[in-house]
């Protein structure tokens, strides 16, 4: 499954940004190290309470996490809390953005189960 925000990117670059481990991070968000791992890789989705526990560790608000622009952190390490500020007007445009990216992916998933359950039932119809 593809991440249109680039959750996991995200927490990378916060990760980076502040000079946190993996494992401390992963810690922090009360999640495992390899799970941590698979959410900044891509290969898992990160969920919606990981996403609020990231934006309470990194003092940021959670819409930067759905912002389609790429961060711009600050060279302190302790501007992280500046973002929001900052990309304000963006962040506005990115709500209805992001309202658009989730009904299509919802749209997606909804046909791939509907497909998925159309070739169950087929399947099923033969052996009987």
């Amino acid at each position: 499954m593809q991440d249109p925000f680039k959750l996991g990117e995200k927490l990378r670059q916060f990760r980076v940004h502040v000079n946190y481990t993996q494992e401390y991070a992963a810690a922090q968000l009360d999640v495992s190290k390899s799970t941590y791992c698979e959410y900044e890789k891509g290969l898992h989705p990160v969920p919606h309470e990981v996403v609020m526990k990231a934006a309470k560790l990194y003092n940021v608000e959670p819409a930067i996490f759905f912002a389609s622009a790429s961060l711009k952190l600050g060279a302190d390490r302790n501007e992280a809390g500046s973002l929001a500020a900052n990309n304000s007007p963006e962040l506005l445009r990115s709500f209805e953005e992001r309202e658009q990216k989730l009904l299509e992916f919802m749209k997606a998933q909804t046909t791939a189960m509907n497909d998925q359950m159309t070739m169950l039932a087929r399947m099923i119809r033969g052996s009987a």
